[in-house]
């Protein structure tokens, strides 16, 4: 691939806000779709011109050249003229070139449109108001943001399924279960599956939507200044994946439909069918995140081309569990004081009685005083759950795997 310029032999990298390939020496740019794809490797190139179908062979694969790190033994995977001085999983410099690769070359490409600047900016955006992240973790530069193309298999089908739903009604003061049924399908165009093994589909799926109208014809060109990695789920994994995604969306949908609340479906026979002979290979945008806190690793992804974020930041649970304590503290005399003065209120009772409502009083106020903790913890809960997500080895293990 011609990864340097044709004016000053500078190294050339892909703009994502011009989306032209771009020499920052000289200030040269050019259409991606116009840049020569086979002069990086001048054998590649004698025997594309030797062979009368090779040209025709080369486009459905991407030349990559593969470095490994002698400490911790990790591949790096990049394209072009572009050299990896340090280890992007470990950080140590002991990096050696180790051999050129070739990997199946995608239908299309999503471009960066965004900037490690834009990944920062949207990163503090979305945790600007959180109280109790450290300090320290707010300050993540572009320094420690990585771009990198996932793999994804678009596809386009049908989902068939029939189920029964559950759901409660109220007859008089009492609730009645009731059950419906449903039979239908629903339309699959265009659905993104993330076709990487080793990325969880959690993490992929909360970086939707992308809007696939960006979409480019695959040129190497865009892959210049960024990793990749290359789609190794296999047929099956992508069917099942679309099963789930028409199940989820099916039901999310007939619960709409039927009488009552806390609908549910109970069982459900389905069948999704995918058009095998339109299935596209596409690489989508990511900017990752990642860092150490507390030896513990971390990975925040951004949308490249909307900014969205997902995962969280880790919190200060010292400070958090102060808090709580403080309010659940300061809520139960709240609801002493409370009962106190409605006690009051309510004039003197007969002895019998005052002894039970002051026998009750302490109970009720340290029950109030609970719930308020319990509400806390479970908001925790929801919180922590998005900070787990930055924290899952299956993410770790992405970014070792990952090509660019």
């Amino acid at each position: 691939m011609a990864t340097i310029c044709k004016n000053c032999a500078a190294q050339i990298t892909f703009d994502p806000k011009t989306q032209k390939v771009v020499c920052h020496t000289c200030g040269s740019s050019w259409d991606p779709q116009t840049v020569d794809v086979h002069e990086e490797f001048p054998d590649l190139q004698d025997f594309i011109e030797e062979n009368e179908d090779a040209d025709e062979i080369y486009k459905h694969f991407m030349a990559c050249k593969v470095y490994t790190c002698q400490s911790c033994g990790g591949e790096i995977f990049v394209h072009g003229s572009e050299a990896s001085t340090n280890c992007i999983y470990c950080g140590n410099s002991s990096v050696i070139f180790s051999r050129i690769s070739k990997e199946k070359a995608p239908d299309f490409v999503l471009p960066f449109q965004t900037t490690p600047a834009d990944a920062v900016a949207s990163i503090r955006k979305a945790f600007k108001r959180r109280a109790f992240i450290p300090k320290d973790l707010k300050r993540i530069n572009p320094d420690m943001v990585r771009g990198i193309y996932i793999p994804y298999k678009i596809v386009n089908g049908r989902h068939f399924e029939a189920v029964n739903v559950c759901s409660q009604i109220m007859r008089g003061n009492h609730a009645e279960t009731i059950h419906t049924k449903r039979t239908g399908f629903l339309q699959l165009r265009n659905l993104p599956i993330d076709a990487s093994v080793i990325l969880s589909d959690e993490s992929s799926q909360q970086l939707e939507p992308y809007d696939l109208n960006d979409m480019k014809p695959f040129n190497e060109s865009y892959l210049l200044g960024f990793y990749s990695n290359a789609a190794d789920a296999s047929d099956e994994m992508i069917q099942q994946a679309a099963n789930v995604r028409g199940i989820n969306a099916f039901h999310s949908q007939v619960i709409k439909t039927v009488r009552g609340f806390d609908a549910r479906v109970t069982r459900g026979e389905y069948e999704t069918y995918i058009n095998k002979h339109a299935i596209m290979y596409a690489l989508f945008p990511v900017w990752f995140a990642t860092f150490w806190y507390e030896g513990q690793h971390h990975t925040i992804l951004i949308n490249a081309q909307t900014g969205k974020v997902v995962g969280g930041l880790p919190w200060d649970k010292k400070a958090v569990d102060r808090l709580t304590i403080t309010l659940s503290i300061l809520f139960t005399i709240l609801c002493g004081v409370v009962l106190y003065g409605f006690y009051k209120v309510m004039g003197k009772p007969s002895e019998f009685k005052e002894g039970v409502s002051l026998a009750l009083m302490p109970v009720i106020i340290i029950l109030c005083g609970l719930g308020l903790w319990v509400m806390g913890k479970n908001k925790m809960k929801k919180v922590m759950k998005y900070v787990h997500l930055t924290q899952d080895s299956s993410l770790f293990k992405f970014v070792k795997k990952r090509q660019g």
